[in-house]
């Protein structure tokens, strides 16, 4: 049975305790207990309650003159915040909370688990002697690191080890001899992990990431690199928040490719670089009238797609193409209107120079969202739309457009039939820069007419609901006005910027349908979709169809585009799934051809793809995939590895191969390569591996 101190000690402690902190308290509970003025004496089932903890020993003894609590066998210290620690010997200064233990164990709520032959704390400083730790078991560990000393600032909650050494299943597999991690999830100026790699093409790769974080809005990374065989280059990004609303990235890089690896690759260029600017913001200024507004801006400027190809971490921008496009859009709207102002700027890399390419510089759209005017079955919206297409040599063009479509629908035989009218009218301005012939302006205008019958109908069954939307429409092209000339005799350049693409009369069909279960998942979708033009030399356009499968554990789907004035397919794009708790198994197919005319088209796309996972046990899963090229009988890409996973560990491993962009002197081609990754999962605390 528990007893308590007596109350003369226990008063003379917390007495003594209480002059120095109000805050401080001991409270001891043991099956024997010994007491005077000045020291207390316990042993047997103690229990000491002392600040945030709970510790638990054999023995106990305080000493008020000296303000020691010493603590001796098989002690447990449980924090309130889900630490536990274990030893053999403890000595407490209640004072200055100064703490001496031998062949420290201690574990927290992540179970991380330590074990250290000293411990020591003064102050805010912590001293570990030749330490032990891991997340895995405490029997044969599958990782763990080992490090001579530590010391961890508990104010700055800073970690930092000597000698440290990563084994895995006891084998030395990595050594640094110093290593410094904060803990808590505050960024921190130092060294990041490094990055490592291997190309037959480049050599080995090493990358050391040097990271500075000032303040908590902004930070700096420096990335220098080389590789053995190829190039060295540094780049650098400057990450930031203006704003609670808003964030950016910058980047400036550059790299040197090595006289012998210009030379024997026959590269465009030996210096790649580049500027890269990334922006969001979802509030940029406060507007009347409950708009909202936003600000999206992904800039590039670079010599040569090697710029990106050659580094480790990219920027999110549109593909890793010779082709690459800086895009601004700012954007305001509510309820009723949406305005957005638009820029794009081009850089063709296989070009000398990007003079003669069309940039976009800017462009405006002004909605009206689908409105009804008053409380008339009538409805309407409108669209303006201004376009600057610019470039220093060569025609340019500035273009206004204008399109505002009228509505008048009405439902009939209990909503079973819509029948709508709609009327569009359409004008266009345009005018003409750096022509050397033909007008400097043209005008064209025109209307719509259009009258389309719909349905939308829902029938309920026992298993499942079926919804089917069947619409007919039949439109043609109204009266039109061309000025000064007509659109045939403007200019050969003027007829390049600027295509006058009149409607056709047509009739159209369409038909949905969707197929739900009870609890309203998609099993099944249709989309069909057919014109007619009755005045051309080939009646039909093209057919649009698609459908999808979504039942239990398999998933199928198909697109396709066919011609019947080529009697053709212009794409057929195929997926199809199946999977269960230890298999999945996709394949796909991307069929694509550009027809010019009977004669002439372009292969676009004709591959498949495969991709499958097997998970063979509850810890380990193998995985690979191939994209083989059919009109070349090859494969662009493949890649295959195995994973293995535990609570506290993981392990993957592939060998791919990717074919990467890149620019000789003979023009644009493609590189491929055989690459090995390898990466290691140390949980909860890093993920290290080598680079693709």
């Amino acid at each position: 049975m528990y007893k308590k101190l007596s109350l003369i000690a226990f008063v003379a402690i917390s007495s003594f305790v209480n002059a120095d902190d109000s805050n401080l308290s001991i409270e001891i509970l043991a099956s024997q207990i010994d007491g005077t003025k000045t020291t207390a004496n316990a042993a047997d089932d103690v229990l000491v309650f002392y600040k945030d903890a709970i510790l638990k020993a054999d023995s106990a003894f305080f000493d008020r003159n000296s303000s020691l609590l010493t603590l001796d066998g098989n002690i447990e210290s449980i924090g309130y915040s889900g630490t536990k620690e274990q030893t053999n010997h403890m000595v407490v200064n209640t004072l200055t909370n100064d703490t001496k233990s031998d062949c420290l164990f201690l574990t927290n709520e992540n179970d991380i688990w330590l074990y250290t032959n000293d411990a020591k704390k003064y102050g805010n400083l912590y001293f570990l002697g030749n330490t032990m730790l891991s997340s895995c078991s405490l029997k044969d560990p599958l990782w763990k690191m080992v490090f001579d000393n530590s010391t961890y600032d508990d104010q700055n909650e800073l970690m930092q080890l000597y000698g440290v050494k990563l084994y895995l299943w006891d084998v030395p597999v990595f050594y640094l001899p110093y290593l410094s991690f904060t803990t808590n999830n505050e960024r921190k100026s130092g060294l990041l992990f490094p990055k490592l790699g291997y190309n037959e093409d480049t050599g080995i790769l090493y990358e050391q990431p040097i990271f500075w974080a000032p303040y908590a809005n902004w930070d700096i990374e420096f990335n220098p690199q080389i590789r053995s065989k190829r190039s060295v280059g540094l780049y650098g990004t400057f990450r930031f928040a203006d704003s609670e609303n808003s964030n950016g990235e910058i980047r400036l890089g550059g790299f040197r490719d090595f006289d012998n690896y210009y030379e024997t690759n026959n590269l465009k260029y030996k210096n790649h670089y580049g500027l890269e600017f990334l922006y969001d913001s979802s509030k940029v200024f406060d507007l009347p009238l409950d708009f909202k507004d936003g600000l999206y801006i992904n800039a590039i400027y670079l010599n040569d797609i090697d710029y990106i190809n050659l580094q480790k971490s990219r920027l999110d921008h549109f593909g890793v193409t010779n082709f690459q496009e800086s895009r601004l859009n700012y954007f305001a709207n509510n309820n009723d209107y949406f305005a957005l102002l638009n820029a794009k700027y081009f850089i063709d890399t296989t070009k000398e120079s990007n003079a003669d390419t069309l940039q976009v510089l800017p462009s405006l759209q002004f909605h009206k969202f689908y409105d009804q005017i008053y409380t008339l079955p009538l409805y309407y919206s409108a669209d303006f739309t201004f376009g600057n297409y610019y470039r220093t040599k060569g025609s340019t063009l500035q273009r206004a457009d204008f399109t505002i479509p009228f509505e008048l629908s009405q439902s009939f035989f209990d909503d079973y039939l819509r029948v709508t009218l709609s009327e569009e009218l359409y004008a266009t301005k345009l005018f003409f820069g750096g022509v050397t012939s033909g007008v400097n302006d043209f005008s064209f205008a025109s209307n719509t007419n259009k009258i389309s019958f719909s349905s939308d109908l829902t029938k309920r069954y026992e298993n499942y609901t079926h919804v089917l939307q069947p619409s007919f429409s039949y439109s043609n092209l109204g009266s039109t006005k061309e000025s000064p000339l007509d659109y045939a005799s403007i200019g050969l350049e003027q007829q390049k910027l600027y295509t006058l693409d009149l409607p056709k009369e047509q009739y159209r069909f369409t038909l949905s349908q969707y197929i739900y279960d009870n609890n309203s998942e998609l099993n099944f979708l249709e989309r069909m979709s057919q014109i007619y033009y009755p005045n051309d030399d080939y009646d039909f356009g093209d057919l649009e169809h698609e459908f999808g499968v979504n039942y239990k554990n398999f998933n199928i789907s198909n697109q396709l585009l066919y011609s019947y004035e080529f009697s053709k397919f212009r794409s057929i794009y195929t997926n199809a799934s199946w999977h269960n708790d230890d298999v999945y198994l996709g394949l796909s197919h991307a069929y694509k051809k550009d027809i010019v005319d009977e004669l002439n088209e372009i292969a676009v796309a004709n591959n498949i793809n495969l991709d499958t996972t097997y998970k063979i046990n509850k810890n380990v899963s193998i995985f690979g995939g191939v994209s083989y090229e059919l009109d070349n009988k090859n494969s662009k890409f493949w890649n295959f590895g195995a994973s293995y996973n535990k609570d506290c560990f993981g392990l993957s491993a592939s060998l791919s191969k990717t074919s990467t962009p890149t620019l000789t002197q003979s023009g644009a081609s493609y590189n491929d390569s055989i690459n090995f990754y390898i990466q290691l999962k140390f949980i909860p605390f890093a993920t290290v591996g080598s680079t693709r």
